[in-house]
C-alpha cells in the first residue's frame, strides 16, 4: 500500500577546473551519474489488496455470495532502478557539443492480470510477474556549421543502442 523510492544525482564539470581553464579548444566538460527508483501502481484499482465478495446471487429462494475477485495478499509495487552514467562536451567554443551516456533500467515485479481458467469464477488475478532489463548507450552531437548574423546552419545527430531482455 505504500512504497517508499528514493534517488540520487550528482555531477563534476571537469571544465571548470584549474588544469583545464587555460585550454583553447575544450569549452565544456561534464561528468554525471545518477542513481534512482520509481514505484508504479497504475491501473490496479485503489483497494487491489482487499477481498470483496458480491450477493444477489440467488438459487431459487436462496440468496448468494459470490468471490468478488481473487486477490493476492503479496501484491506489491512494480519497482524500476535506473543507473544512468554519462559525459557531456563541447569543443571550440560550443560549435561542436554532445555527450554520450550509459544506462541500465531494470523494472521488477510488474504488474500483470494473470488469467485463470474460468472454472474458478474469475478469470484473472492481479500479480507481480517477471521483470524487464533495458540496457545501452545515448549519443547525440550537434554542430554549429555557419552562425552569421542572418543566418545559421546547425546539424545534430542522436544514436542509441538498446538491450531489451524480459528476464
Amino acid at each position: 500500500r505504500w512504497g517508499d523510492f528514493f534517488s540520487v544525482g550528482a555531477s563534476w564539470v571537469i571544465s571548470d577546473e584549474i588544469f583545464l581553464q587555460d585550454n583553447e579548444y575544450l569549452t565544456y566538460l561534464k561528468l554525471k551519474g545518477s542513481y534512482g527508483e520509481l514505484g508504479n501502481n497504475r491501473g490496479i484499482g485503489y483497494f487491489p489488496y482487499v477481498q470483496a465478495f458480491n450477493t444477489g446471487w440467488n438459487q431459487g429462494t436462496n440468496t448468494g455470495v459470490l468471490l468478488g475477485g481473487v486477490t493476492d495478499p503479496n501484491l506489491t509495487w512494480e519497482t524500476s532502478q535506473i543507473t544512468n552514467i554519462g559525459l557531456d562536451f563541447a569543443f571550440l567554443n560550443n560549435r561542436i557539443e554532445g555527450s554520450v551516456e550509459w544506462f541500465d533500467k531494470e523494472s521488477v515485479d510488474l504488474l500483470y492480470d494473470q488469467p485463470l481458467p474460468m472454472s474458478t469464477g474469475n478469470d484473472a488475478i492481479t500479480t507481480n510477474v517477471g521483470s524487464i532489463a533495458n540496457q545501452g548507450w545515448e549519443f547525440m552531437i550537434r554542430t554549429r556549421n555557419i552562425v552569421s548574423r542572418d543566418f545559421t546552419w546547425t546539424t545534430m545527430f542522436n544514436f542509441d543502442m538498446v538491450d531489451n531482455e524480459i528476464t
